[in-house]
């Protein structure tokens, strides 16, 4: 996993989750999107963990959801504007695809998949 204050990551939209976390008492949000470089199944994916996620947009209200949007995220250092809590600003800098959020850190994880045979039989 890297953690950076500038990160650009493209890919089509394959996984999109919103986790509500406690934290002492707390709720926050955290925000997982991962992206593929190719639509196929075993193709291997970066992730992006958005950890205490606001203002979180994807979509339109009038169009709706492109679940398998392509997108060009960039991840930006914004803790200079002020916001309480607030340090980066994702937002989808290429295409027609509305998808932007604001977070306190991310993370992001390159994920090799591992193809099984349908008849496999793992053993652990």
């Amino acid at each position: 996993m890297t953690r950076e204050t500038h990160q650009l990551v493209r890919g089509y939209v394959t996984d999109f989750s919103i986790k509500k976390v406690f934290n002492q008492g707390i709720a926050r949000f955290d925000v997982e999107i991962a992206l593929s470089s190719e639509w196929r199944e075993d193709a291997a994916k970066t992730v992006m963990r958005f950890m205490d996620a606001r203002k979180v947009c994807y979509g339109d209200a009038h169009d709706g959801i492109n679940f398998g949007a392509y997108v060009c995220l960039s991840v930006e250092d914004v803790s200079s504007d002020g916001w309480d809590g607030i340090r980066f600003k994702a937002d989808n800098i290429e295409g027609d695809c509305r998808l932007s959020l604001y977070c306190r850190s991310f993370d992001v994880e390159e994920v090799s998949r591992v193809s099984l045979p349908d008849a496999c039989t793992v053993l652990l």
